[in-house]
């Protein structure tokens, strides 16, 4: 949802609504600011328990994506395909 909200956001924005800075950049530092502020009135306890969360779900999609990867290798190698083996 956030992915959307940015891409629909730097979309939306005029070319020259930050000279010399790049819309997506723009768009990011404003979401995190809207971030902080909810982060603000949060619990220490429980934004420390949150990042942790956020960090195993990256590093768990990183893994995937790693296995995924090397699946591919392998099935590409076993059957001597192009290095495409779906869609």
């Amino acid at each position: 949802m956030l992915c959307e909200l940015v891409s629909d956001l730097i979309d939306a924005l005029p070319a020259d609504a930050s000279p010399g800075e790049e819309c997506g950049s723009v768009a990011i530092e404003m979401l995190c600011g809207t971030i902080a502020t909810a982060l603000g009135s949060a619990e220490p306890h429980d934004v420390r328990r949150a990042t942790e969360l956020i960090d195993l779900a990256g590093d768990r999609t990183l893994e995937h994506l790693r296995l995924a990867c090397d699946l591919s290798r392998h099935i590409d190698r076993d059957i001597g395909g192009t290095g495409r083996t779906n869609g």
